[in-house]
């Protein structure tokens, strides 16, 4: 895969986990909470961050890391932010797993709700970081 194709294919998979993140604000913010239809996109965007994260972890990041060193460039803020990456990742996936079925969803719709907007904060920051910056070292 090429860097443009790389390239491409991430910013292709964050249009999809927004548009899933859509989908979820628009089932919360209904007068029928449908927990049903929420768990089953939660777990769609579980699926598609998985393999996003594993994309950018395993191609797009060493790469990025490799051509920052092919230039003499320092390196480490952008490890440092690759680390910091992984950290937001992490409590996302906490927040999925803690949310993982109607029952958890329902439990308490109120700390749902507020978790929810939480989370959809630190992924769009982590989309947007992404896009304005790193992305820039391979287009």
């Amino acid at each position: 895969m090429t860097n443009k194709e790389l390239l491409s294919t991430l910013l292709s998979q964050h249009a999809n986990l927004r548009l899933i993140l859509i989908n979820i604000e628009k089932e919360i913010n209904s007068d029928f909470i449908d927990a049903e239809k929420i768990s089953n996109e939660l777990y769609e965007f579980k699926i598609r961050l998985t393999e996003h994260l594993t994309l950018e972890d395993g191609a797009f990041y060493p790469e990025v890391l490799k051509v920052l060193k092919d230039k003499g460039s320092e390196t480490k803020n952008t490890e440092e932010f690759i680390a910091q990456m992984k950290v937001l990742g992490a409590l996302v996936f906490g927040f999925l797993d803690k949310y993982n079925s109607e029952e958890k969803i329902l439990g308490d719709i109120t700390e749902f709700k507020r978790e929810y907007e939480d989370m959809t904060g630190l992924i769009l920051l982590r989309v947007a970081v992404e896009e304005e910056g790193v992305y820039m070292y391979l287009s």
